[in-house]
């Protein structure tokens, strides 16, 4: 797995501004990047976004309506941290 920073802040601003709702096009934005799926689960894993596993088969990870967590809103509000951050 390739932990692609640059690709995870993207995805987390993406969020970020649909925030609290989820984004419509989430997946189509990012889908075709393959460090995608990998770097999704990966902010899963760590309590930054969140999801609805999905029934039917998709490419995307079977993860369908994410959006970000109160945690990395709130984290993304408060942290300002040099070098590579999550600080949005």
């Amino acid at each position: 797995m390739n932990l692609n920073r640059p690709l995870q802040r993207r995805m987390l601003q993406t969020l970020k501004e649909s925030y609290p709702t989820h984004s419509a096009n989430f997946a189509q934005l990012f889908e075709s990047d393959p460090d995608f799926i990998p770097n999704l689960r990966y902010l899963e894993g760590h309590g930054l976004l969140t999801g609805v596993e999905s029934k039917a088969h998709i490419p995307y990870g079977q993860l369908v309506n994410v959006r970000i967590t109160e945690l990395d809103w709130i984290f993304s509000k408060t942290m300002v941290v040099s070098g590579p951050s999550f600080a949005l």
